[in-house]
């Protein structure tokens, strides 16, 4: 393990990072592209970590949803300052690097809410998990309840790959069949404008977004962002994250 290597995963180690992985840019390219333009051109790496979110949340009965909301914009913001530290310290080191944030910006493809990069691909690639029949990121110690960030950087960062084959088990659709709204097909395909009109609620965006003189002079996307990114956004159903048997930690 290389100075640079450790130095970065000691790092993210002592700021609590409960799980740390990396990828060369070049295999997961595709997800660090938006609308064909990469993120970062001479990107070698991509570094990847990942934060739970406490299995209680998803056991209570009382204000579940509120619980969550709040606990998981807190690590957003939490892994957001993170991403924003390790990037800087990469660059004091002489390697320039980007944040990949967990949720913002993001920008619309209709219709696909979409964040600059797609973490969960890479995460996946990085090791640190599979990918679950729902579409999100399976932890093998935690589920569904990993929340992640990342950096790019020109440097050449290669932890050793984490060995995983974390899958969902083949007879389980208990994620898809939780879902009120059936926005998650078997296929793993996700109408995520479904699932966001269900699992969210915005009272400023949706006031806002009303008004056409409004849209049309900022467009939506800039609305989405400015209004959405700090708390402003409540979550009203977490049922697919709920669902998950692998949700509860190894004793």
């Amino acid at each position: 393990m290389t100075n640079l290597v450790r130095a970065i995963k000691e790092f993210l180690d002592e700021r609590g990072a409960a799980i740390i992985g990396t990828v060369p840019s070049s295999e997961v390219k595709d997800a660090l592209q938006i609308s064909g333009t990469s993120l970062m051109e001479k990107a070698q790496s991509v570094v990847c970590f990942g934060f739970p979110l406490p299995e209680g949340i998803f056991k209570t009965a009382a204000l579940r949803e509120s619980h969550y909301w709040r606990a998981a914009n807190m690590l957003y913001r939490r892994i957001d300052f993170l991403t924003l530290d390790a990037a800087n310290f990469l660059e004091i080191k002489g390697h320039l690097s980007l944040p990949l944030f967990t949720c913002f910006p993001q920008y619309t493809e209709r219709p696909r809410f979409i964040g600059a990069a797609q973490l969960v691909p890479v995460a996946v690639a990085a090791g640190l998990g599979g990918l679950a029949k729902c579409g999100l990121l399976l932890s093998d110690d935690f589920g569904l309840r990993l929340l992640i960030g990342g950096i790019i950087t020109t440097a050449n960062i290669s932890l050793k790959r984490q060995e995983t084959s974390v899958e969902c088990p083949k007879d389980c659709w208990k994620c898809i069949d939780a879902c009120p709204v059936k926005a998650i097909s078997r296929t793993g395909k996700v109408d995520h404008e479904s699932c966001l009109r269900h699992s969210t609620r915005n009272p400023l965006f949706t006031e806002y977004s009303r008004d056409k003189a409004l849209r049309e002079k900022y467009g939506f996307d800039l609305l989405l962002n400015v209004l959405g990114a700090e708390d402003h956004s409540m979550y009203t159903c977490i049922e697919c994250v709920r669902a998950c048997p692998k949700n509860s930690p190894k004793r």
